[in-house]
């Protein structure tokens, strides 16, 4: 793919969604055609179906999907996703620890 492609994060698609305004001029600077990755795309559908406002939440990224092309994911990159996800998952469990340093147990692991 040529300079003109640039890919859009989860973060600047719900500030997009949230009518940020500096994403929005971000955005609207870059010149070329914007891709969403196939990644973001599941981490979007993810955070919709956790959300409080499911179905419209959907909507937005079903219709921006409509409009955007989805960057498809291969092998070594879903390999890579998975090994930092993983990385920040662990970072996140040593994260929770109480006021008294001791690390805090969770049923829940999200």
């Amino acid at each position: 793919m040529s300079g003109n492609h640039f890919l859009l994060d989860t973060n600047i698609i719900i500030g997009l969604f949230a009518n940020d305004h500096s994403v929005i001029e971000n955005i609207k600077s870059h010149q070329g055609i914007m891709m969403i990755p196939s990644i973001v795309l599941g981490e979007l559908f993810y955070g919709a179906e956790l959300s409080g406002k499911k179905e419209s939440n959907t909507k937005k990224i079903e219709d921006l999907a409509r409009i955007t092309p989805i960057l498809s994911c291969d092998t070594n990159t879903a390999r890579i996703y998975g090994n930092i996800k993983s990385v920040l998952k662990l970072k996140v469990l040593l994260s929770r620890k109480t006021t008294s340093g001791l690390l805090l147990y969770r049923r829940n692991t999200s």
